[in-house]
């Protein structure tokens, strides 16, 4: 049986392998903290297929804070609080979906707001 799941991922198709690969590398480079606030710039399809509300609906399940919104340009602009790991997760989910596809992410660890209390989606 793994041979078979090792088959399965030598053929995933180039975005997909682009994606994993996109999601790997944002894992990698955050080592795990207790409270972090990251703002992130998603690039790729991304607007149109449900990111906004997805994002809401994992980070508020996941007890993340912050908020979400689409950029007129295409990508979309998030500031999210919470441990390393969960946010990691939330990226994750947010990839676990048929409709969305991130080709990149660009991070910036920015202060942190003790103020917020959920996530949201922006205007």
């Amino acid at each position: 049986m793994f041979d078979g799941i090792k088959k399965w991922f030598g053929q995933l198709s180039e975005p997909v392998q682009k994606e994993k690969a996109v999601l790997q590398k944002f894992s990698a480079k955050y080592q795990d903290c207790d409270k972090v606030r990251l703002h992130l710039i998603f690039y790729g399809k991304v607007q149109g297929v449900g990111f906004r509300y997805r994002s809401t609906m994992l980070a508020n399940e996941l007890g993340l804070t912050g908020w979400v919104k689409n950029l007129e340009d295409g990508t979309v602009e998030m500031q999210v609080q919470g441990s390393t790991r969960v946010i990691d997760k939330l990226v994750e989910g947010l990839s676990d979906n048929q409709f969305i596809k991130i080709d990149r992410i660009d991070d910036q660890k920015i202060g942190i707001n003790n103020s917020e209390r959920k996530f949201e989606t922006a205007n």
